[in-house]
């Protein structure tokens, strides 16, 4: 059961981090570069930090 919880949440949190990195880069692409970079940046780290605190929620 906490496997599949955890693949759950694992494919929730990837599915989010997908969706922010194409959110941001239709958002900005009439923007500058680095501005796009930057958010994207921000967008996958948010995410990433978001996934580790579920899984220790979990543990």
């Amino acid at each position: 059961m906490a496997r599949n919880t955890m693949s759950f949440i694992k494919g929730v949190g990837t599915g989010i981090a997908a969706g922010a990195v194409i959110a941001t880069v239709s958002r900005s692409m009439m923007k500058n570069r680095k501005s796009l970079a930057k958010k994207t940046g921000k967008a996958m780290r948010a995410v990433g930090d978001f996934v580790e605190s579920m899984q220790y929620m979990l543990k």
